[in-house]
């Protein structure tokens, strides 16, 4: 089965089969679950489990990163590279994203986007579900253009770095496009000469950070190959 890419109309990466598993959620493992803020699913709940390292981004926090975004949301191509809950792709797409990849490393994350894609409905062709982490995802999307990219690792790990690095070396970052990095308040990074940070927002604990490519970009993505 293969997409056609609802954004630049071009083929959607590769063939991709997704069949809805019979899967029961442990009724021993604590559930929770978040609130999609607006759009066509607005005030639906996203179910997921507790699991170890699994941090949603606080409510406050999300709903004024969408604030800021709400001119940007619609028809955009959005990658969530550490999905976590999936919270950030199910918003955006309910708010008129034209399609969303949704990566993350862990299986128990993976099963909770499963089955929350399954209860709201989600059209096929708006969303790419990829278990893998951010390194390996990258490289499977080299060249793909999104215009929205998310990242929100984990805290104790110092992924920042070389994360940005190889989104914007892959090509991934689209002409206009732009990277939001949620972290700790203290948590400084270390951009590529070719990137500039155009906006820090504070919330408590958090912030988040809006990176693009300045006028002299990547070499290109041509030259360019994915390692490590």
């Amino acid at each position: 089965m293969r997409f056609n890419h609802p954004h630049r109309g071009e083929p959607f990466c590769g063939c991709f089969v997704y069949k809805k598993p019979f899967i029961k959620y442990n009724i021993y493992v604590k559930q929770k679950s978040l609130r999609i803020i607006a759009g066509r699913d607005r005030g639906r709940k996203i179910i997921y489990e507790e699991s170890e390292g699994l941090r949603p981004t606080p409510d406050r926090v999300r709903e004024n990163l969408f604030n800021i975004l709400q001119s940007d949301i619609p028809n955009a191509a959005v990658l969530d590279l550490f999905a976590g809950t999936g919270a950030f792709a199910f918003e955006a797409l309910s708010r008129g994203a034209d399609n969303a990849v949704i990566a993350d490393k862990s299986g128990d994350c993976i099963k909770n986007i499963k089955r929350n894609i399954d209860a709201l409905k989600t059209p096929s062709i708006k969303y790419r579900i990829l278990h893998s982490d951010y390194s390996y995802t990258i490289k499977m999307l080299f060249g793909q253009k999104f215009d929205i990219i998310y990242i929100d690792p984990p805290y104790n790990a110092d992924y920042y770095d070389d994360c940005i690095e190889k989104l914007l070396g892959g090509g991934l970052v689209s002409d206009g496009g732009f990277i939001v990095a949620e972290m700790p308040f203290d948590k400084e990074v270390n951009l590529p000469q070719n990137a500039v940070v155009t906006d820090t927002r504070a919330y408590g604990s958090v912030k988040l950070m809006f990176i693009e490519l300045t006028a002299e970009k990547f070499p290109s993505a041509e030259g360019w190959q994915p390692t490590g």
